[in-house]
């Protein structure tokens, strides 16, 4: 097995394993990944890819992992109100405009 930071390429490998992850609840698919396109060049996020040698076909895609810091009031808000959706919640922000994930 081995890693990489996550970039822009490796966006539909990882939403083609994990579909519901990408966030594209209310934004819609084309939305979501060039929100996820503006979110992986940002200094606030980092990521990482797992993959694995497969015998005779080059690299298989095990799993994708994200974190990104965001605004304070932002995450006391996930911390008093958890639920599900968290993802469509930060990729809405960045897709509207009003992104929560820390600029700086």
């Amino acid at each position: 097995m081995r890693w990489h930071r996550f970039g822009d390429a490796d966006l539909d490998a990882c939403f083609a394993l994990l579909p519901h992850h990408m966030g594209a609840e209310t934004v819609g698919v084309g939305r979501a990944l060039e929100s996820w396109r503006r979110l992986v060049r940002s200094p606030s996020f980092d990521g990482a890819i797992f993959e694995e040698e497969a015998w005779g076909s080059g690299t298989r895609l095990l799993g994708c992992g994200a974190a990104a810091f965001v605004r304070s009031s932002f995450a006391d808000e996930e911390l008093a109100n958890p639920r599900p959706g968290l993802n469509a919640r930060i990729i809405s922000s960045i897709a509207d405009g009003t992104p929560v994930v820390l600029t700086y």
